[in-house]
């Protein structure tokens, strides 16, 4: 975009036109989409390595599929935040914790890419997570955080109790050992 401190006007016109596109082929798509392979993505001026990266929500997803399939999809992108938090609800620790900001991370970073292909927010260069094409780095990201976010909801962090009265109540119950005060040798 800037050649030596200046700002085209092809630069400038090619980047205008794009977001028009964007906004565009969400418009067309409507409610239900256009169909699998219908849009017109070969027919847009934009390069269309810069399509499978920046636009893969208007582009493919809410053209094709519609703002229904578009809205699944964010849905989609909430199941592992919604499994870290149904997975936490008795005790929520340190495992889950990091588990949640992974999740998160990715709906937002979703959402992020569904808000600048609609022109909600004025940013641009946010990819799809898991869906954006040759973005091996992307994908090799998504993929180490979602094993550790998968590693981090078995991790289990328990602090001890200051009293142990309950505990060693339950012991006594199941006849692990003697009560305080009893005899611990065993009968003759």
């Amino acid at each position: 975009l800037f050649r030596s401190g200046n700002v085209t006007f092809t630069s400038l016109r090619n980047g205008l036109e794009h977001t028009w596109e964007n906004r565009t082929l969400v418009h067309e798509g409507r409610w239900l989409g256009l169909g699998f392979g219908n849009a017109p993505t070969r027919r847009s001026p934009v390069r269309q390595d810069t399509l499978q990266f920046d636009s893969t929500f208007a582009f493919f997803i809410a053209s094709e599929e519609g703002m229904i399939g578009g809205l699944c999809l964010l849905l989609i992108y909430s199941i592992p935040l919604g499994l870290a938090l149904w997975s936490a609800r008795a005790h929520f620790d340190m495992g889950h914790a990091i588990a949640v900001v992974i999740a998160s991370a990715c709906l937002i970073e979703a959402l992020l890419h569904a808000l600048m292909n609609l022109d909600a927010i004025p940013i641009t260069g946010r990819s799809l997570p898991l869906l954006a094409v040759k973005s091996p780095s992307d994908a090799m990201k998504w993929g180490i955080l979602y094993w550790l976010l998968a590693q981090a909801m078995m991790w289990r962090v328990y602090q001890r109790r200051q009293d142990d009265s309950y505990d060693e109540a339950l012991s006594v119950v199941s006849g692990l050992r003697e009560p305080h005060g009893a005899n611990s040798l065993p009968p003759e």
